[in-house]
């Protein structure tokens, strides 16, 4: 838009200049006709069009009104208007609507203005004859009576005219007007002092004319407006003594007295910017263009200004909306990085602490944008009052702030910070504690790795719970690993061979009956070999790819469901298959659909899938949650919530939650409601064979209490030799098959077993419990 408007000032510019031409050169004339060819070509050199033409109404006998074309200039291969018979004593009424309707408006002073596709019968084809693509015409008025136009063809482009450069062409429009009304008036004097009259005074910017000696000779009423002065106060004065300010008249006079001499000029035929004086002493920017006007009575210069205020007042808020946050009015990220190569540059040693606002997001999404960015300035007024005067506070990010220092002090920066947030904030009646989490970074990094660095300790900081953490290269390094680590995942995913399920034998107790097996997702990468899930799991959770990787699980889990259900001998009861869910896939909208597909694709009986969710998950959107699991029950699916205890619900809350078992993380009495939760975790289930902490469950039957340690007796008709632990890892779908229908016995606690047939786990985690609650 800038650009746009540059261009058509250079045009107006430009016409203005022609403008000036022709009326002095119309002036010397004695016949304004004699120099009116030469005011068309400039006028269409300047404006940058194909044709400029002078047409005059007059009367034809028994035609009425018509026109005729007296003078144009054309570009280089377009035919001339003038003596061609279609613009020869044209009628102007009756022989096309449209030019009736022109003519009427060009009567009452009207400029007209299109383009020649939306035009139609005559006109149109006598626009087209002439290849003109756009066309501007500004009528002359004469002593105000319609005398003829002035008119403007592009035949290059369809053109849309600015106001600015219209304006001007009014001007030119006038000094015809003038000239004709010159020659019928027959004073030169009279009619220049009009042509003169009728550019500046209808010019929307100053025009200033000075002399060879720096006196002021033409003052128009812009520059009137603009200065403060009154025309007849500034002629004959010192142009240096109206509009420049004292400090810049010295330059002013010298370079007007080395371009006389020399003919060495830096301003003439450019457009700078100066500051000007008022008459009132007040200063102001504006925009300057001069042209010199050589006359036979002397040098003169021609000044064109613009107060541009305004536009600097606009690139000033550009610059403040790029460089500040809007809300808190501190630097922004690009600020920020610009400070820091300024103090790298003055040879300091710049520190940086990122710091994460803990909660803010959900404080802004539980009590409004509008309090949020309350209590965001309320905060960031307090941290910078306790930071030292060469510290600079800056908003990084929605809930990210940093702190630019130099030299020593980065580490009590954050302390102090710390300690800032310690107080509450009381705001429109709530009290609100907040806490963050500081990353500290330092070094000659570039400013962008600076900053990186110090956000990526702080991002070690938030993980770790809070607190402040310093950054060293290993971040970084995990950080790329981790972004590759991510990328290859998405490609796993998508490629599907390199992840595949692991099914973990889940063993009804005592009998040792085969109950079902839980499906556990595992990737095998092609050069880092085995990833762990305590890896990936976490990158996909965070990306959402576990929604496409918990997909790819479900799908071949179902499947493989129904492979060894056929399997099994004639009677034998139906095997499940667990199936975990994770908070995010809880979250996905076409949870529903995926499921129904899955089942439907494979042919499982729904009743042999059971789906587990953490208690965390299930309770983090408890009403949405409950909604969607009686969808998923209506199914025929089993559900079941995992790690029963670790979080903050109780059982007395689940009879909202269709869920057919629980897996009890705790000794009954740890967790909430512990005295309703001790029956529960005590009544059947099953456990399930796994060496991990993380994959231990078992039911109490008969009596039986879980206890860690407990020990597990392999059934002498078991084939193969080995530990049981062994056979209790988590397997691939082909090593399961001779499992299939196999029976284990348990022994209880205290009956005599031999070492090698004992399975204890390894991990120090209490062993859970699942309770049935069908």
């Amino acid at each position: 838009m800038l650009a746009s408007l540059q261009d058509a000032v250079g045009r107006r510019n430009a016409i203005l200049q022609a403008i000036a031409h022709g009326a002095a050169a119309m002036v010397a004339l004695p016949d304004w006709r004699a120099g009116i060819d030469d005011l068309l070509g400039r006028l269409g050199v300047a404006a940058g069009v194909s044709r400029v033409y002078l047409f005059e109404v007059h009367e034809v006998a028994g035609q009425g009104l018509a026109q005729t074309c007296r003078h144009d200039w054309a570009a280089p291969g377009l035919a001339p208007l003038v003596g061609d018979p279609r613009n020869t004593d044209e009628k102007l009424v009756g022989a096309d609507p449209t030019l009736t309707n022109w003519t009427e408006r060009r009567r009452r002073g009207e400029l007209i203005q299109g383009l020649t596709r939306d035009l139609s019968g005559f006109l149109r084809e006598d626009f087209e004859y002439q290849r003109i693509l756009s066309f501007v015409s500004v009528p002359i008025l004469v002593d105000g009576v319609w005398w003829g136009h002035l008119g403007f063809d592009d035949c290059e482009s369809e053109r849309v005219w600015s106001e600015l450069e219209l304006d001007v062409l009014k001007t030119a429009a006038a000094l015809i007007a003038g000239a004709v009304e010159r020659s019928r008036a027959a004073g030169v004097l009279r009619t220049s002092e009009a042509l003169k009259s009728a550019m500046l005074d209808t010019a929307l910017d100053c025009v200033i004319t000075i002399d060879d000696g720096g006196r002021v000779v033409e003052f128009n009423r812009a520059a009137e407006r603009t200065f403060g002065w009154r025309r007849e106060t500034v002629i004959g004065l010192s142009l240096a003594e109206v509009i420049v300010p004292p400090e810049m008249r010295g330059p002013h006079e010298a370079g007007l007295g080395r371009y006389l001499a020399s003919g060495e000029t830096r301003v003439l035929g450019s457009r700078i910017e100066v500051e000007g004086m008022r008459s009132d002493g007040s200063r102001m920017p504006l925009e300057l263009a001069i042209t010199e006007v050589p006359t036979a009575e002397g040098r003169f210069f021609t000044a064109y200004l613009r107060d541009i205020t305004e536009r600097r007042q606009a690139r000033a808020r550009l610059e403040r909306m790029a460089y500040f946050d809007a809300v808190t009015g501190l630097p922004n990220r690009a600020q920020l990085l610009k400070r820091v190569a300024e103090r790298q540059a003055a040879s300091g040693s710049p520190w940086i602490v990122a710091v994460e606002l803990m909660r803010f997001g959900s404080l802004k999404t539980g009590l409004g944008t509008a309090f949020a960015d309350t209590l965001l300035c309320a905060l960031t007024a307090r941290l910078a009052d306790c930071l030292d005067g060469g510290a600079v506070l800056a908003r990084t990010g929605d809930r990210q702030l940093a702190i630019l220092g130099t030299g020593k002090g980065a580490e009590e920066t954050a302390r102090r910070l710390d300690q800032a947030l310690y107080d509450s904030f009381h705001l429109d009646g709530r009290t609100v504690f907040m806490t963050a989490s500081c990353g500290v970074a330092a070094g000659e990094a570039e400013p962008e790795a600076l900053l990186r660095n110090a956000e990526l300790a702080c991002e070690r900081a938030v993980e770790a719970g809070g607190g402040t953490c310093l950054y060293d290269e290993t971040m970084h390094a995990a950080q790329l690993d981790r972004l590759s680590l991510e990328t290859d995942l998405r490609r796993a995913i998508d490629d599907g061979d390199q992840i595949w399920v692991a099914y973990q034998p889940i063993v009804a107790l005592p009998d040792g009956r085969l109950a079902g097996f839980e499906a556990l997702v595992r990737w095998d990468h092609p050069t880092r070999g085995r990833v762990p899930p305590g890896i990936f799991i976490p990158i996909a959770e965070v990306t959402g790819l576990i929604v496409p990787l918990g997909r790819l699980v479900l799908n071949r889990a179902c499947h493989q469901m129904v492979r060894w259900t056929a399997m099994r001998g004639q009677g034998a009861e139906p095997l499940f298959m667990s199936i975990n869910l994770s908070a995010r896939q809880l979250g996905d909208r076409d949870l529903l659909d995926t499921v129904a597909e899955a089942l439907a694709e494979s042919g499982v009986d729904p009743a042999q899938v059971k789906l587990e969710l953490t208690e965390t998950a299930a309770m983090s959107h408890a009403g949405e949650t409950i909604g969607l699991l009686w969808q998923l029950k209506a199914l025929g699916l089993r559900l079941s919530i995992d790690d029963f205890g670790t979080g903050y619900s109780s059982l007395s809350y689940l009879h909202r939650f269709p869920v057919d078992s629980l897996k009890v993380d705790r000794e009954p009495g740890h967790g909430p409601d512990h005295r309703r939760s001790r029956p529960s975790a005590e009544a059947g289930g099953h456990r399930r064979r796994n060496r991990n902490g993380g994959g231990r469950e078992a039911a109490v039957r008969h009596g039986l209490r879980l206890r860690p340690g407990l020990p597990v007796q392999r059934a002498a008709a078991a084939a193969g030799g080995g530990r049981l632990d062994h056979r209790a890892r988590k397997c691939r779908a082909g090593d399961i098959a001779d499992l299939i229908n196999r029976r284990w016995a348990f022994a209880r606690q205290g009956e005599r077993r031999h070492p090698a047939s004992t399975f204890r786990p390894r991990c120090r985690r209490r062993p859970s419990a699942e309770a049935d609650l069908r």
